[in-house]
């Protein structure tokens, strides 16, 4: 055989086999976040969708990528985060121009602004294997972009106190390892395709419609009495009352009006995730909006009194989504 023919024949066969084996390994990596980029900073036309292993990007005055604009765009990275240990990370983030961050839906970064290259720390407690939604939105506006989000992993970070030893060093933060970031949640069940059954003649039956929320009971309003005000909620990391709220909340408008000598005063309380600024930002405008909810049905007023705690009464421990569930709430305190 013409040794030609069979050197393009060996570098065909090679090259079968490294695309082959290219897209096989493409298509069963779960790993890395989805990145969608869009043309303006209140990300509503998207440019261009792919898929980054993980955020740690200097730009410069360059584009972000092929057939995308260096200046006056946005991106939404998304996707799960699977902590390899247990305890307080911090995260390190350097941006330019605006950054947020959410996880689990809950903020623990806000500086959505025009700035010069900026550095940022959050700690946050994450347990060991438990995925949690993680959602990154960043807009660059012009010249210089950056869009950084490294961390220390718990027990790495040198104390402030120590860093003033002489020979003493805070540690670098790392990057995030594209494996322990996923494009799906990797603790979800992957349920299989049950047999298909033989179809067994049945009578109809009426449906009835879905039951509505059932309302738990409200103690008597008297002097001194506190308790959680059950059935209000609100949206994700927001404080907007959902209508959902409004059979309590009327409930306890009627009892504030048949007993006019009486005063409360209600609190917000968040969990420990996130930025306890944030945190406390957001339990003041949770209060708020049931105060303000309250006035609106005839309340008086003086009769009311709002005020947040953030995060700092808990009632459970925050190990797990439903102990933070249960300091995520809303209480009143009569007067």
């Amino acid at each position: 055989m013409n040794l030609f023919i069979l050197v393009r024949r060996m570098l065909l066969v090679f090259a079968l086999v490294a695309t082959t084996f290219s897209a096989t390994a493409q298509g069963s990596s779960p790993n890395g976040l989805t990145a969608t980029f869009f043309a303006d900073r209140r990300l509503t036309k998207v440019l261009q969708t792919r898929i980054d292993p993980t955020i740690d990007f200097n730009w410069d005055r360059s584009a972000p990528g092929p057939g995308l604009p260096a200046t006056n765009y946005a991106v939404r990275w998304q996707g799960y985060l699977q902590p390899p240990v247990t305890g307080t990370y911090t995260f390190v983030v350097s941006t330019d121009d605006g950054m947020r961050i959410w996880l689990d839906e809950k903020p623990i970064l806000d500086t959505w602004k025009l700035q010069v290259p900026t550095d940022y720390r959050v700690r946050v407690p994450l347990e060991a294997g438990r995925a949690v939604a993680l959602r990154v939105e960043y807009f660059q506006e012009e010249i210089e972009a950056r869009a950084r989000v490294r961390w220390l992993l718990p027990g790495t970070e040198v104390a402030a106190s120590e860093r003033t030893r002489p020979g003493l060093q805070a540690p670098e933060p790392q990057q995030i390892s594209p494996r322990y970031l996923f494009q799906r949640n990797p603790d979800a069940p992957v349920a299989e395709a049950p047999p298909k059954p033989e179809p067994i003649p049945t009578p109809a039956v009426s449906v009835a419609p879905p039951a509505p929320d059932t309302l738990a009971p409200m103690p008597v309003l008297k002097s001194g009495v506190q308790f959680d005000l059950p059935n209000v909620y609100f949206e994700t990391a927001k404080a907007r009352l959902l209508p959902r709220s409004a059979r309590t909340l009327d409930r306890l408008a009627e009892a504030l009006l048949a007993q006019s000598a009486l005063k409360i005063e209600i609190s917000g309380h968040t969990d420990i995730i996130g930025d306890p600024d944030l945190n406390q930002r957001l339990s003041e405008a949770r209060a708020e909006r049931v105060l303000e909810y309250l006035t609106m049905r005839g309340v008086a007023p003086e009769r009311l009194k709002a005020i947040g705690y953030g995060s700092t009464r808990p009632v459970a421990r925050n190990n797990s989504p439903a102990e933070r569930a249960r300091n995520r709430r809303v209480e009143v305190m009569v007067r």
